[in-house]
C-alpha cells in the first residue's frame, strides 16, 4: 500500500482538553486495527498568554464542563483533580509542557496514544499537574524513554510549527473546534461526527470498519 493510499486517522486534541479526554475510548478502539495508522495533531489550546490560573472560578466552570463529559462519555474525574488540583492558586493550565513531552516521545520512537492516555489519567483521573518535568519524566520513563533522552527531545520540539500544522488539518476537516476525528483514506478525507459515538463506543468500531471497507473507487 502507497502511502497515499495509507488509512490514517487524525486526532486534533489538546492533552489538557476534558472532550480530548472523553474521545480517549474511541481512540483505543482505533487503535487495534492493524491497517489504521494514528496522527495525533496537538491544539495548544493553554499556551503564552492563554494560560490560567487555577481557582475556585475556573473550577467551577471545569467542573460544569466535565460533569456533562463524564455524562456523554463515561469518562470519570478524579476528587483530587476537583478539589485540590484545580483549587491551588500558585498553578495553572499549560498545554506545553504536555505537548513538547508528546512530540518528543513520538519521535524517539514512542506511543504518543499511550502516553496520551497516561497524561490525562495522571491529570484528570489522579489530579497531577502535567506542567511538572518529573512527572513528565516518569511516563516517558513507562516507555523506557530515560530522562536524558527525553529533555533534549522536549527542548528542540518545534511547537509553534506543529500547532500551525494542526490548524491546517482543522481548516481541512471544517472542524469547529477541537476534539476532531478525520479518516484519511485513498486520497478522500472523512469528517467524524464524535458526538455520535460518545455514548456507543461499538457503533463506533462498526462505524469505522465499515469506513476502512471502502473501496478506493467509492
Amino acid at each position: 500500500m502507497s502511502d497515499r493510499h495509507a488509512a490514517r486517522l487524525h486526532f486534533l486534541y489538546d492533552p489538557l482538553c476534558g472532550w480530548s479526554y472523553g474521545a480517549l475510548p474511541l481512540l483505543a478502539i482505533a487503535a487495534q486495527r492493524d491497517a489504521l495508522t494514528l496522527e495525533l495533531h496537538g491544539a495548544g489550546l493553554w499556551v503564552g498568554h492563554r494560560r490560567p490560573h487555577f481557582g475556585t472560578s475556573l473550577q467551577a466552570q471545569l467542573l460544569f464542563v466535565d460533569q456533562q463529559i463524564t455524562v456523554a462519555t463515561g469518562q470519570p474525574f478524579g476528587d483530587r483533580y476537583f478539589n485540590r488540583l484545580l483549587l491551588d492558586r500558585h498553578k495553572y493550565l499549560d498545554s506545553e509542557p504536555p505537548l513538547r513531552a508528546l512530540l518528543a516521545v513520538i519521535a524517539l520512537g514512542g506511543d504518543g496514544l499511550r502516553l496520551l492516555q497516561a497524561m490525562q489519567a495522571a491529570f484528570f483521573q489522579r489530579g497531577e499537574w502535567l506542567s511538572d518535568p518529573a512527572l513528565l519524566a516518569e511516563l516517558a520513563a513507562e516507555q523506557q524513554i530515560a530522562p536524558a533522552a527525553l529533555e533534549p527531545a522536549m527542548a528542540s520540539v518545534d511547537l509553534l510549527a506543529h500547532l500551525r500544522h494542526s490548524q491546517q488539518w482543522q481548516q481541512r476537516i471544517n472542524a469547529p473546534g477541537f476534539p476532531a476525528l478525520a479518516l484519511e483514506q485513498h486520497g478522500h478525507l472523512y469528517p467524524i461526527d464524535l458526538r455520535a459515538f460518545h455514548a456507543d463506543p461499538l457503533r463506533f468500531a462498526d462505524y469505522l470498519d465499515g469506513l476502512l471497507a471502502m473501496p478506493a473507487d467509492a
